[in-house]
């Protein structure tokens, strides 16, 4: 049986899209970007906190660069694609220059979706755009996540033309349900996950 991650030599092209480092539940620290190669742009989850400098210049100097040493793992988001894992034993580099530009137009792998589609295709962690109108609060509590803290959380029922869901908020920020907003839609990024058994 093969594994489901496999090491790859090198990648080459221009990095986007660099987060903040975040914390995982294992209290591993890590940030994420994106690697624009020459005929796709690939995710990519950097567990190397330190090199979080050297990944926001290439970006912001829009600097060549190859990344060796990467595994590739089954995308969490995408299915059928693989994400591209840094850590420390991975070696980068500038280099001087490649077969294709820096694309200036503003990329994201998080994609449009239906409040029908994520419903019919609930992958946990899958994160995805949706525009969707606030029906009404539901709920007010708070629940210990899964990296073990407590949170405040609010539920709403949201829909759109196809269905109608949960999402919860976590945090102290709310949904402001204005009367006055055209149809009172809004755009959303979320993360799928299920939570208390039902899909948030």
């Amino acid at each position: 049986m093969t594994s489901p991650k496999k090491l790859k030599v090198e990648v080459e092209g221009f990095i986007h899209e660099v987060s903040d480092v975040k914390e995982g539940a294992s209290r591993k620290k890590y940030f994420t970007a994106v690697m624009q190669e020459a005929k796709k742009h690939t995710k990519m989850v950097i567990f190397s906190p330190q090199r979080h400098n050297w990944f926001n210049c290439a970006e912001k100097d829009e600097s060549p660069v190859k990344v060796e040493n990467i595994i590739l793992s089954p995308s969490r988001q995408k299915q059928g694609d693989h994400d591209i894992l840094v850590n420390d034993k991975s070696r980068l580099t500038c280099v001087r220059d490649l077969a294709f530009v820096f694309d200036k137009k503003p990329y994201s792998d998080v994609h449009l979706r239906t409040l029908s589609d994520i419903l019919a295709d609930p992958r946990e962690h899958q994160r995805v755009n949706v525009v969707v109108k606030i029906m009404e609060e539901r709920e007010k509590g708070s629940s210990v996540t899964r990296s073990n803290k407590m949170m405040n959380r609010t539920s709403y029922a949201i829909s759109d033309k196809t269905a109608s869901i949960l999402i919860t908020i976590w945090g102290d920020d709310t949904l402001r349900i204005d009367k006055c907003r055209p149809a009172n839609l809004y755009a959303f990024c979320v993360a799928v996950t299920h939570f208390e058994l039902k899909l948030r």
